[in-house]
């Protein structure tokens, strides 16, 4: 029954951390009307540099420093597809293949990061919560948080100004034009 429970448990922490990615293809998908291939790139972009400065030492910043990485990504298929005029699936995927050799690049020429002996938001939850009835849960705790974090920084920044003009941009051709 403990394995039945800790398989469980390892699923929905893997799929907490895989909704950050879904969170991004709701927003490209639904809202803008956009097929958006560069998630996945984007994804493994932010993990690269978030293990990078994890490793350096700073596990609290690795968040934000993958997030920014994520970010300027998503912002160089916004270019291909707005200035440039390349249709949005051939952007995404013409960005999706250069972030692997980006990713290699980032990790120092690299296939692989070993993150076991470094300090990181997940060792720094378990000293947290050592001798604590939700030891056995740290990670699932840090992934749960992390997504509440982040899904309630959206609904707040989809209420601004910027983000009700993202929400109304979706497939109106005037809108695209007067925003871009």
């Amino acid at each position: 029954m403990g394995s039945v429970l800790a398989l469980i448990q390892t699923a929905s922490e893997l799929g907490l951390i895989s909704a950050l990615t879904v969170i991004a293809l709701y927003l490209s998908y639904s809202m803008l009307n956009v097929c958006d291939l560069s998630t996945d790139g984007c994804f493994t972009l932010g993990a690269t540099v978030g293990a990078v400065v994890t490793l350096s030492g700073h596990p609290f910043l690795a968040l934000p420093a993958a997030m920014a990485a994520g970010i300027a990504s998503g912002f160089i298929t916004a270019f291909l597809q707005t200035k440039m005029g390349v249709n949005s699936l051939l952007a995404g995927i013409i960005v999706n293949t250069a972030l692997y050799s980006i990713n290699i690049a980032v990790m120092g020429n690299s296939s692989i990061l070993n993150l076991n002996k470094a300090d990181t938001v997940f060792t720094k939850a378990l000293d947290l919560l050592r001798n604590t009835p939700f030891m056995e849960q740290y990670k699932l705790i840090v992934a749960l948080l992390a997504v509440v974090i982040i899904g309630v920084l959206l609904a707040l920044f989809l209420r601004t100004k910027l983000g009700l003009a993202i929400r109304a941009t979706g497939n109106n051709p005037d809108m695209v034009r007067s925003s871009s």
